[in-house]
């Protein structure tokens, strides 16, 4: 197992050479140059502070010269600096990521937990009311984008707050006051306003894998080895979760490399609904200035969690299926 992940994590450095490459040329080939947006509405940017800006960056360099000084200031740690901030892309994004992950990661525990029970719950008392329930609202939620439904809890919030029912906040990430709050009651209050956007996230992939799961339950059901543990005695809970669900969730666990980086993406539109401090409205920002090392640093990030949640996914998936033996 330690041979694999070593292995796959081997794999980082190509990887990252070709998103990054393809990341850095893809915007530089958009139209606009930053130095020029930059200035744009600025009558503090004349013509010498544009040539400064460029001569500062870089700029006027070949697009492949700028990208391989840019990468060898990256393979030490050093992202360079944003052309917008001059702050360094470390910095200017640590926030905006943590905060994106923190949001996939709750979507993804969410995702795990509701699925399980729900699956498991249908697939139990199949063709029961509640599971043609479920299956209903399953065709729902997996026909809706997480942003239209994202919009639809926005409505809702707000008509139940014009009603005087205030559920959840609908927007930012903190309270006003949260500066004066007990260490608790902090994380309480990000919590508080995490809620709704996560919902948003998870409800199509718990559709998704809540219908995966009931399917496989019901096949691991009707096997043999779960009759037989039936017909030892064994109580009904230990058969349904330790037998039949453990077999079950072998599909889940596989998914699990692409859901982390999918629910990141998939937040994109749901972090600007809910004015989500996380890396889409970083991102679309560096696109629309072209600032060309704040959006390649925020692409790296992303293929590393890509790389890291596919690794996890193949480890969880030898512990949950002990006949899968990496070499």
């Amino acid at each position: 197992m330690l041979l694999f992940v070593v292995k796959r994590l081997l794999n980082i450095p190509i990887m990252f050479l070709l998103s990054t490459l393809l990341a850095f040329m893809i915007i530089q080939a958009g139209p606009g140059n930053p130095a020029d947006l930059q200035a744009f509405g600025n009558d503090r940017y004349g013509k010498q502070e544009v040539m400064r800006f460029i001569a500062e960056f870089g700029l006027d360099k070949p697009v492949m010269v700028q990208y391989l000084e840019w990468l060898g200031r990256a393979v030490t740690g050093n992202l360079g600096r944003s052309l917008e901030t001059r702050r360094e892309v470390s910095d200017t994004m640590r926030s905006p990521v943590f905060n994106s992950i923190l949001l996939a990661t709750s979507s993804l525990l969410v995702v795990f937990l509701i699925a399980t029970l729900i699956g498991v719950y249908s697939a139990v008392f199949e063709n029961s009311l509640f599971d043609r329930i479920i299956n209903a609202a399953s065709y729902v939620f997996l026909g809706l984008p997480s942003f239209f439904l994202a919009i639809l809890f926005v409505l809702a919030i707000l008509e139940l707050g014009w009603r005087g029912i205030r559920i959840v906040p609908i927007g930012g990430m903190t309270s006003d006051n949260f500066d004066n709050l007990s260490p608790v009651t902090q994380v309480l209050d990000v919590l508080w306003h995490m809620l709704a956007p996560m919902l948003c996230i998870a409800l199509s992939q718990v559709a998704l894998y809540a219908r995966l799961l009931r399917s496989q339950m019901i096949e691991f059901l009707a096997d043999d080895f779960v009759r037989t543990a039936k017909a030892k005695g064994l109580p009904t809970r230990e058969v349904y979760f330790k037998h039949a669900l453990r077999n079950a969730l072998i599909p889940f666990v596989a998914g699990i490399g692409g859901l982390l980086p999918a629910l990141i993406g998939g937040a994109g539109l749901v972090e600007v609904v809910f004015n989500w401090p996380g890396i889409t409205n970083v991102m679309l920002n560096a696109l629309a200035v072209k600032d060309f090392f704040l959006f390649t640093g925020l692409v790296s990030v992303s293929i590393l969690i890509l790389i890291v949640g596919n690794v996890l996914a193949d480890v969880l998936l030898a512990v949950v299926d002990p006949r899968i033996r990496y070499q």
